[in-house]
């Protein structure tokens, strides 16, 4: 053989071995089974419609197209638009539930490279010298040498009974989950911002309502003073509408407090820091969509990202189960090793230094001490945990969604009841000024009715407001294929800020 040819042999398995190897593998990957369990869905009873249908509900047709729509958009308010868009960029909860997603990601990578053979080289210069003590005793100018090597090394674990399988089964479901997770905070996320925006024109209104009171107070106390000044009317008149006056300077400062603290909640969910918000349509001018896509019980199994949470954690509970009843049976472990071996450098890679070995090794617990059986039955408690907060989670969406119906339906016909009520205290308070300064009546029923009309102001807004934040919450109790669709606007502007 000539140098060409020996230098040649380094780093390859002999024929004979790959095949024996190949042959061990397929084997063991056509006969491995799954000991985990086979998944079945819990059966829970899902009623077949909501305690309460809103006459505006929209029909199944209209559900099925408009599940991914942006209802946000409905509002018709640029402002909140823009707000929420900038939420799905910046806020900061979201970018924490992406990386914990990437976290998951790289777990299952981790977790799935067992199931492939796990090849590694290795370099390695030794220089040891032995002890004189040695049988039979070595000479000097053998006590001390090198030893140069450089090898390939493999090693497989045959997954015969499931446990490699299961274990990375049981991380995807953990992958998916935590999309899910992800999602979640999306659908919080939108609703927080629309929610805090309504909010703030509330808050907007009351005080633009207050203020129109004061100016009126002011007028009112006014000609108090200079009817008592005039000695028309006792002081105590006078005080009244001077008490008035402060409830409604009350009023405003107490809501110049509130203003800037919402705002500041605005700018934080937007991943700002605490700053001035701008302003779009009145709450007046707010627009109540004309079809809800409210669709059915069952509509918010696939819905909700948390239900779905929740049975990616059955599923791969369940595969835990089967990767614990695989510890009971023998790990069954492949392992060589290839390379070159020479107390020479430069004979390193001739044909004499070849250097190899293959093992087989069988490792079968026999006494734990009842660790097994414990990891066993800790997997399957936590299937049965899994299983009932599955169950939990199901009648919480149940329930948020029958008290968002409830609620909504509720608040738009208050919001028609108070719109008549504060119609009648305007008219109640034209009267009764009307008749105090036609000497008819004293100043306490002008008193009364001005207190009462700034009353039905300030709770017809609230109320106005709450019948967007029901509605708000019906499409987060809803979910719906709209946060995919906000998922996405949220990984495009993360690529545009990349």
């Amino acid at each position: 053989m000539n140098n060409k040819q020996r230098y040649s042999l380094g780093f390859f398995l002999p024929q004979r071995t790959i095949i024996h190897t190949l042959l061990a593998v397929a084997i063991a990957m056509l006969t491995s089974c799954n000991l985990a369990p086979k998944y079945c869905p819990p059966r829970i009873d899902i009623p077949d419609n909501y305690r309460l249908e809103l006459e505006n509900a929209a029909p199944l047709e209209f559900v099925c197209k408009t599940a991914n729509l942006k209802w946000w958009e409905e509002f018709h308010d640029e402002v909140l638009d823009d707000l929420i868009i900038t939420a799905l960029g910046n806020n900061f909860d979201i970018k924490i539930a992406i990386a914990r997603v990437d976290q998951y990601r790289a777990i299952l990578g981790v977790v799935s490279s067992n199931l492939f053979p796990q090849v590694g080289s290795e370099l390695n210069k030794t220089r040891q010298q032995l002890s004189f003590e040695t049988v039979p005793p070595l000479l000097p100018q053998y006590r001390r040498f090198n030893v140069y090597s450089a090898t390939i090394s493999a090693a497989y674990e045959l997954d015969i009974w499931g446990k490699i399988k299961n274990r990375s089964d049981a991380a995807y479901y953990d992958y998916l989950g935590q999309i899910e997770v992800k999602r979640t905070v999306i659908l919080t996320l939108v609703s927080a911002v629309a929610d805090s925006y309504v909010n703030l024109r509330k808050l907007d209104k009351q005080l633009e309502i207050s203020k129109n009171t004061l100016k009126t107070r002011l007028e009112s106390e006014r000609i108090a003073r200079l009817r008592f000044e005039s000695g028309f009317t006792s002081e105590l008149e006078y005080k009244q509408a001077q008490s008035e006056t402060e409830s409604a300077i009350i009023a405003i400062k107490r809501l110049e407090i509130t203003i800037p603290v919402q705002e500041n909640l605005i700018s934080v969910l937007v991943g700002m820091a605490p700053t001035s918000i701008a302003r779009g349509k009145i709450l007046d001018a707010l627009v109540m969509p004309p079809n809800i896509p409210v669709g059915l019980p069952s509509d918010l199994l696939w819905q909700r990202p948390d239900i779905q949470r929740a049975e990616d954690a059955i599923i791969a509970s369940n595969y835990r189960i089967g990767e614990s009843r695989a510890e009971f049976f023998p790990d069954i472990t492949l392992t060589g090793m290839y390379g070159n071996q020479s107390s020479q450098l430069h004979n390193l890679f001739i044909g004499n230094a070849v250097t190899w070995a293959t093992s087989a090794n069988l490792f079968q617990p026999i006494f734990t001490g009842g660790r097994l059986l414990s990891q066993l039955e800790l997997a399957k408690s936590v299937k049965s945990e899994t299983v009932y907060i599955y169950c939990q989670t199901i009648l919480n969406a149940l329930k948020e969604v029958n008290d968002a119906l409830i609620s909504h339906k509720m608040n738009l016909e208050l919001v028609i009841e108070q719109t008549k009520q504060v119609k009648i205290f305007e008219r109640y308070r034209y009267l009764a000024e009307l008749q105090y300064n036609n000497g008819q009546s004293d100043y306490l029923n002008v008193l009364d009715a001005e207190r009462r009309l700034f009353e039905s102001q300030l709770l017809l807004a609230e109320t106005e407001a709450n019948s967007f934040s029901s509605l708000i919450n019906l499409y987060k109790a809803l979910g719906g294929g709209w946060v995919i669709e906000a998922e996405h606007i949220n990984e495009m502007l993360l690529k545009c800020t990349m």
